[in-house]
Parts: C-alpha cells; sequence; structure tokens
C-alpha cells in the first residue's frame, strides 16, 4: 500500500509541476479576459494591505540605496555606468536576501493574504459560477489562517532544512544540500497558496498540508514561479502572489476534474474536492 502511495506520488510530480507552470500562462491570460483586479480599491483592508507593503518595500529599498551609496567611488565616466550596473545587482541581491532568508516571505504573503483571497474568491466565483461570501468576517478569518499558515510552514521549513543538511552530510552528498533545499523551499511557498484554494473548499489547514503532499509537483511548480517573481523589486510582491493564487486555482481546478474521472475506475487514496 505504501508502495503504490509512493509510486503515485512520484508518478504524478512531473506531469502536475509542468501542470502549474501552464497554469502561470493561463492564469495571465484568465486575470486580463475577467479583469480580476476589479472591485480592489472597494475594499478597504486591501488598500491598507497594500499601503503597508508599499512602506515596507520603499524602507527597504532606501536602506539598499544607502549602503550602495557609502561604497561608491566615480574616477571616471565609465565608473559611472560599472556603478549603475552595481546599484541593480545590489537591488536584486538584496531582494533575494529580504524575501527568502528566514521567515520574510511568508511576511510578505501575510501582508498580501486579504489582495491574495479576493483574487481567490473572484477565481472561484468564474469558475464554479456560484455566488461566494463577500464579507468582512471571511477576509479576517483568512488573514487569521495565513499568519497560522505561515507560522507552521516556517516551522516546517525549518525542521526540514535540518534533517536535509543531516541526512546528505552523513552520505557525502552535501553538495546536493542547496538544491534540495530550494525545492523544499518552494513545496513550501506554493503550498501558501494552494491553501488558499482548499480554504475556499472547507479543508482545515492539517488535511490541507497532508492534501497538498499528494500534490508536491504542482505545489513545487506553483511555488518555483512565485519564487522568481517576488524577487522583481517592487512589483514582484504584488504581482507574484495575484498571478499565484490564479494558477494554483486553475490547476487545482484542473486536477480536481481529472481525479473525478479516475476514482470512478480505480481509487487512488488521492481525493477531489
Amino acid at each position: 500500500m505504501k508502495k503504490e502511495f509512493l509510486s503515485d506520488r512520484l508518478g504524478n510530480f512531473l506531469p502536475d509541476f509542468f501542470l502549474a507552470l501552464r497554469s502561470y500562462f493561463e492564469g495571465y491570460a484568465f486575470i486580463r479576459k475577467h479583469r480580476l483586479w476589479s472591485g480592489f480599491a472597494e475594499r478597504k483592508l486591501i488598500a491598507v494591505s497594500l499601503a503597508v507593503l508599499s512602506v515596507l518595500l520603499g524602507l527597504r529599498f532606501l536602506k539598499t540605496i544607502r549602503e550602495w551609496w557609502v561604497d561608491v567611488e566615480v574616477q571616471s565616466p565609465l565608473d559611472i555606468g560599472i556603478q549603475a550596473f552595481g546599484l541593480v545587482g545590489h537591488v536584486f541581491q538584496d531582494s533575494y536576501q529580504f524575501f527568502f532568508a528566514g521567515a520574510y516571505k511568508y511576511l510578505v504573503l501575510i501582508v498580501m493574504e486579504l489582495l491574495i483571497f479576493h483574487v481567490a474568491l473572484r477565481t472561484s466565483e468564474i469558475l464554479s459560477g456560484k455566488k461566494e461570501d463577500l464579507s468582512t468576517k471571511i477576509f479576517v478569518n483568512a488573514q487569521i489562517r495565513m499568519i497560522k499558515v505561515a507560522i507552521v510552514i516556517y516551522a516546517s521549513e525549518i525542521i526540514a532544512s535540518i534533517i536535509i543538511s543531516m541526512g546528505l552530510g552523513m552520505v557525502g552528498a552535501s553538495i546536493l544540500k542547496a538544491p534540495v533545499l530550494f525545492i523544499v523551499q518552494c513545496f513550501f511557498l506554493g503550498f501558501t497558496l494552494i491553501d488558499n484554494y482548499h480554504e475556499l473548499n472547507g479543508l482545515p489547514i492539517r488535511p490541507s498540508l497532508r492534501r497538498a503532499r499528494h500534490f508536491t509537483g504542482l505545489c513545487t511548480g506553483i511555488g518555483l514561479v512565485l519564487y522568481l517573481i517576488i524577487l522583481v523589486p517592487f512589483i514582484g510582491p504584488v504581482l507574484g502572489p495575484v498571478l499565484g493564487i490564479v494558477a494554483a486555482s486553475l490547476a487545482m481546478n484542473q486536477i480536481n476534474a481529472r481525479e473525478s474521472l479516475s476514482m470512478m475506475s480505480q481509487p487512488t487514496g488521492r481525493h477531489p474536492i
């Protein structure tokens, strides 16, 4: 039974991974077609969250500029271009450290959760044809849940990092540590968006995480692209989560439809919602 479960999980990793990548392209077209940004301005909570993110990014950018300026040395016109490229590299390096060192990446998702959930609700309405609850209470509950998810995932990421580092060190494969940890981070990052989909379907956090383990390829693919987009200064932390939640919703919708058909012939242990 365990062998069948593991085989099912590994066998579906690549198809689910490429489904996630394809869903990002479909998500972009979906957003433009249905104008999912409409209604943002009507929600003061979303406006406040975006303002907080803007202040957070602005202060960080000023810190980056200050650190770069201290080391600037211009002795010829050529040095101006060199220092300009240095600033660009410094900004991207600082973005990487800020968003993906420690809990910062989850802090961004916590701040962006109201916008993420708004887009998730709009996407669900379009896909299902059913009117979703847009009350303030459901948004507050979504925010609280994202904070809980961020704490659980951050702790899980730390534990997984320790186990992987020790395991690879014991077998003399420490060279694989960086890529393996990167994949693990992508999985957890992708899960934070998949969980929004599960939340809309009434699944608590722990069952949500257990179910996501059946779709490791999907979570990893969603997290990988989000990882790359969010590194883009200023627009990335907004564009990434919005595009990511639409891609996650579209992908999960396809998986549920696929499994509804497959379970009619043979149960696989992967249950559609």
